[in-house]
């Protein structure tokens, strides 16, 4: 594989709110030494301008820090321009708040779930630029539906010198069978059970070892959104990476929440989402 065509693709608009994606993604190429691939979307013309100013302040910054770049800029709707040009063998795609109106938000729906479901690379959503990255925490199934999340996780921490907290989130048992009844009867053991989420969380704490990465494990019991909320509130986290075991196109969507975008939406601080099969950085 060559890394020189893989590249953070940062999407923005002229809205203030785009901004601390992009800066965040700058700051995370400059970090790991990705290219950069920077998309000015112009959803009015009369922001252009705006737009254009922009690149030109970011490509001096990049220029500055040595980071190899390219410039799209394109006219259309955010989701639309995103969805077209991102590759899914190719980019990390990082964007943040497009600055809709709050009645157009309630109305259509946030973009980025419907970019989440659309898109098939990894996306970095970031609302708020902490720009630091020392604590990490990766959200897991336990099935190896989360392997990808599992990989970008190990990769930026092994980059950035950073801890990861695996954490496993056992929900209440839906379907009676032999499997599920030890998960729950045994679940603040899961890790010595001989179940296929008690191996692959081990085979997770096995992969960061090997790696040299500090990694730790967390297990908690309830509703998947709300632990997950809990444990990211409970300690001050840098990052939360998640993998999105269901496509967009099964019929699970239509009535079980939507966690990674919950969780995203009720934070400030970056969301990692990768979904099985979108491991290219580990490859490198």
């Amino acid at each position: 594989m060559n890394m020189a065509e893989k590249s953070i693709f940062l999407a923005f608009t002229g809205a203030e709110t785009s901004l601390p994606a992009l800066d965040y993604g700058i700051w995370l190429a400059e970090q790991i030494d990705l290219p950069v691939t920077l998309l000015g979307i112009v959803e009015n013309s009369a922001r252009r301008k705006r737009v254009e100013e922009i690149i030109d302040s970011r490509c001096t910054r990049l220029e500055n820090s040595g980071i190899s770049y390219r410039v799209l800029l394109e006219s259309g709707r955010s989701r639309d321009v995103i969805c077209r040009l991102a590759d899914p063998d190719r980019h990390l795609v990082v964007f943040g708040p497009f600055g809709r109106p709050r009645l157009r938000r309630w109305l259509r729906g946030r973009s980025f779930r419907r970019i989440l479901q659309e898109i098939n690379t990894p996306v970095l959503y970031v609302s708020k630029a902490h720009l630091r990255l020392q604590k990490i925490l990766v959200c897991l199934g336990g099935l190896g539906h989360a392997l990808s999340a599992e990989r970008w996780s190990l990769y930026l921490a092994e980059r950035m010198q950073a801890s990861v907290t695996l954490l496993h989130v056992v929900e209440p048992i839906s379907y009676d069978y032999p499997v599920a009844r030890e998960i729950q009867d045994r679940w603040e053991n899961i890790l010595e059970t001989d179940t296929p989420q008690g191996q692959n969380l081990r085979a997770a704490l096995r992969m960061a070892q090997e790696m040299g990465v500090t990694a730790n494990f967390e297990v908690r019991h309830g509703d998947i959104v709300h632990e997950i909320l809990a444990e990211a509130s409970s300690k001050d986290y840098d990052m939360i990476v998640m993998g999105s075991p269901y496509s967009s196109n099964n019929l699970r969507h239509l009535f079980m929440p939507n966690v990674t975008a919950e969780v995203a939406e009720a934070m400030d601080g970056p969301i990692l989402a990768a979904s099985f099969g979108q491991e290219w950085i580990f490859d490198e």
